[in-house]
């Protein structure tokens, strides 16, 4: 692939003037328009705008490289702009731009704009080229130097491991690396030219594995992994690193890769690098990393669990409605049955997807079992026997199972390679099942699910009539009546006492109940959707310079926000379900301050006055629908803003 070959001096304008990086990349649009390869120009400058707003453009020294791929172009092309003065803007070394260069891609292109992106940045890291194409006097000057350069490329050899250079102990490259970057652009190739640029001056041999978005080139064989006296992997998401177990590592980012090279080869040839064991806490060497590590398995889980509770949940809950409004169908019956299977389906996931992210797809399946053995709470007890070992059953089986299969690889690694297809078929699955059925069915479900049966007793009986104990821990949370703690400090400071269980302040206990029943299952949802938003925005935020408060405000956000509206609608589902706890403190007639639309619909049912209890489960219809509505509308508004 030659850059010169799509790019014509007619879409080169040199010296040009813009207030804005959006203004810059307008006046390229243009140049592109005098061409026949743009069949719609706006649609095309909507394209670019919207790459542009996921930023990673800027690639710093002055450069920025915009792409977009659409359906207003014909085939590919190439336009190029400099700026004089330079354009202030946030790039990652805070340098100012006076050196674009925008690809225009055919949608059905598939990576044909990746391997350009690819080849400009492998270009762009020799700054006395950059500085070449600055000082080209005419559009015809710049894109000769762009093809005398590829010219110059093309007629030297590819660099190559030699058995006899000067200094080399033994055949093959002295050193690996592995690059990649959320999208598998712009920096995957950044980084692994400057590591090539940086062995090659130290007088090493490295050859550079790059994962980019057109799938992995020059990748390591075993050979090369096995005599390569260090590996450095340069990423910024999740590669496979089994390979490299036993091979000392130089763990770093893309980012690093691209700012400081010379560091991480100074690293990687000290001796001093550590040896990888399996897993990511290597990187330090401590239980902080450690946990790190295996917090993200899992919420691993947890992402992949979240689908099943808020389907399954909010299909039960239109269920319900429906039963309540028009009676019980064949639809209620099938959406009950399909919201509760989406329920029951819910540890056999979360443990399935623990042990996926723990050993990749030879744990799924042991994982799967050992969730569904926790969802059934199986022991060698008889079946009417069984209780479910529930949430934390489920996460000690998708540990277990992940853990086991690592170790049976590991065990199994010297295994020859023509039996392979036995250690991966018949020995790790049938031992890694073998071993998490033992370990729930004989150690796990039988505490676990006593465990959860007795605290499902002691609920029940606080619910029903343990108001000693409901009491006291209410009194001694709020303080209520006479010489509490919150009570102290209220008359200490001149008030007078708050009776927390009278008139209007009995307002309060409820939402503090309810909050405490309800806050911990919405806490788990935005973690799910904090956990969700690609790494990629941020990153691409920093490098742009946006702050703390701008990242979150334009990036967390945004993203978080449909998370927001669901939290949303089950919370005033929920707030509408709060009668047990009313029922409870004040019974069927409590104080007007806490008299709520459930209470007089339910005593006018047990009055059997049906037309007042029509009117005011029609009324709390019209209450929700409309607060959706409006909540939806605003929710609809915001994002067109930050579209």
């Amino acid at each position: 692939m030659r850059i010169a070959n799509y790019l014509r001096p007619d879409c080169v304008a040199l010296r040009q003037r813009a207030d804005s990086l959006t203004g810059a990349v307008q006046q390229m649009v243009t140049l592109l328009n005098g061409t026949d390869n743009l069949t719609d120009t706006a649609v095309f400058a909507a394209d670019v705008r919207a790459r542009l707003a996921l930023g990673g453009v800027c690639v710093g020294n002055g450069l920025a490289i915009p792409h977009a791929k659409s359906t207003a172009v014909k085939q590919l092309q190439l336009a190029a702009l400099t700026l004089d003065p330079p354009l202030p803007c946030d790039t990652p070394d805070g340098k100012p731009l006076d050196l674009l260069v925008m690809i225009a891609a055919p949608a059905e292109a598939n990576d044909l704009h990746v391997q350009v992106l690819a080849e400009l940045a492998t270009l762009f890291l020799d700054t006395d080229f950059c500085a070449r194409l600055r000082e080209s006097e005419t559009p015809e000057a710049f894109c000769r130097a762009i093809s005398a350069r590829e010219e110059q490329d093309a007629q030297e050899p590819p660099s190559a491991p030699s058995d006899a250079a000067p200094g080399a102990a033994k055949p093959g490259y002295q050193l690996l690396a592995v690059t990649a970057c959320p999208t598998g652009i712009a920096h995957t190739y950044l980084a692994a030219e400057a590591l090539q640029q940086a062995a090659q001056a130290r007088g090493l041999t490295l050859k550079v594995e790059t994962n980019g978005a057109a799938g992995v080139n020059d990748e390591l064989t075993e050979d090369e992994i096995q005599a390569a006296e260090c590996v450095i992997v340069a990423v910024d998401r999740s590669i496979p690193l089994a390979r490299f177990v036993g091979k000392r590592l130089v763990y770093a980012s893309a980012g690093d890769a691209v700012r400081d090279a010379d560091r991480l080869l100074e690293k990687a040839v000290s001796g001093k690098a550590p040896v990888y064991r399996g897993g990511h806490a290597f990187r330090t060497s401590d239980w902080k990393e450690l946990g790190r590590e295996y917090y993200g398995h899992l919420m691993s889980g947890i992402s992949h669990m979240l689908p099943f509770v808020v389907a399954g949940g909010v299909m039960l809950a239109l269920s319900l409605l429906l039963q309540h409004l028009f009676g019980r169908s064949d639809i209620t019956t099938m959406m009950t049955n399909v919201g509760n299977a989406a329920f029951r389906m819910m540890y056999p996931v979360l443990a399935a997807f623990i042990a996926y992210s723990i050993a990749d797809r030879p744990g799924f399946m042991p994982g799967l079992m050992g969730g569904y053995l926790a969802q059934l709470g199986t022991t060698t007890a008889p079946r009417l026997g069984w209780i479910s070992s529930g949430f934390w059953g489920a996460i000690v089986a998708g540990f277990a199972a992940g853990l086991a299969v690592r170790l049976l690889n590991y065990l199994f690694r010297r295994i020859p390679q023509e039996l392979d297809h036995i250690k991966t078929g018949l020995l790790v699955p049938l031992l890694s099942l073998l071993f998490v059925g033992a370990l729930m069915v004989m150690a796990i479900n039988p505490p676990l699910g006593r465990f959860n049966a007795w605290l499902s007793i002691q609920l029940d009986g606080m619910q029903g009539g343990s108001r000693l104990v409901l009491g006291t821990l209410l009194g001694g949370m709020m303080a209520t009546d006479y010489g509490g703690p919150i009570n102290r400090l209220v008359t200490a400071m001149g008030f007078d006492r708050v009776f927390w269980l009278e008139g209007a302040a009995l307002r309060v206990p409820i939402v503090l109940l309810y909050i405490w029943k309800n806050l911990g299952f919405s806490v788990v949802i935005f973690t799910a959707a904090l956990q969700a938003v690609p790494e990629s925005l941020y990153e691409y935020a920093s490098l742009e310079g946006a702050g703390w408060f701008r990242r979150e405000w334009s990036i967390t956000l945004p993203q978080i926000l449909p998370t927001a509206f669901l939290v949303f609608v089950l919370a005033v589902v929920n707030a509408f379900k709060i009668f047990k706890e009313v029922y409870f403190i004040g019974g069927a007639y409590p104080a007007e301050s806490i008299y709520t639309l459930q209470h007089y619909m339910n005593n006018k049912f047990a009055k059997l006055d049906y037309q007042d209890v029509t009117t005011a489960a029609y009324s709390f219809a019209v209450i929700v629908i409309a607060l959706f509505l409006l909540l939806y509308r605003t929710k609809s508004v915001r994002q067109g803003e930050t579209a």
